[in-house]
């Protein structure tokens, strides 16, 4: 269970360099990622849409509980239109523009 604490995209040429930080709810969680979304809200129209995911540690694993950092980050072809990016995670969401 991942949650976002901050998110920045920035326009570098044709592509779009999107950067989140985040914490889990536990030790042991991996290969934090940001996986492409498809919506189907109207008002993604012009929105990149992201989902961060972690791999969690084996049920049969010890793990320290309390919040511990993650991160991830993805460069994409830049869309035309595209003016903001959206990301998602099982607690929050948080939507920012991207910074040409």
């Amino acid at each position: 269970m991942a949650r976002i604490d901050s998110l920045v995209a920035t326009a570098k040429g044709n592509r779009v360099v999107i950067q989140a930080r985040g914490a889990v709810a536990t030790g042991g969680w991996k290969r934090a990622s940001l996986r492409p979304l498809k919506s189907t809200q109207p008002a993604d129209a012009h929105t990149i849409v992201l989902e961060l995911v972690a791999q969690p540690p084996p049920p049969d694993q010890a793990v320290i509980p309390g919040l511990l950092p993650v991160s991830a980050s993805v460069t994409l072809r830049a869309r035309k239109g595209m003016v903001s990016v959206r990301v998602v995670s099982a607690v929050n969401e948080i939507t920012t523009q991207i910074l040409k």
